[in-house]
């Protein structure tokens, strides 16, 4: 899964978004106006575990501290 991805919202067709395009660990999401920047570029990490959830990075961090997402 290299690259990144942008993650649309079904109804409205908005994309997944960092709030504010914020470079903080735990910084909210939101769905926005597609706009490509990397904001709205998603990172895919690792293997989808039995819990079904997978860690999902926005582009626009510059360090990430994954200690905390399962």
């Amino acid at each position: 899964m290299a690259g990144y991805y942008t993650i649309y919202c079904v109804q409205n067709g908005k994309a997944l978004d960092c709030a504010y395009s914020s470079k903080d660990n735990g910084a909210n999401a939101w769905v926005y106006e597609f706009n490509d920047t990397s904001a709205q570029h998603w990172n895919i990490r690792g293997e989808i575990p039995e819990e079904s959830c997978l860690p999902i990075i926005v582009t626009c961090y510059t360090q990430i501290d994954y200690s905390n997402l399962l």
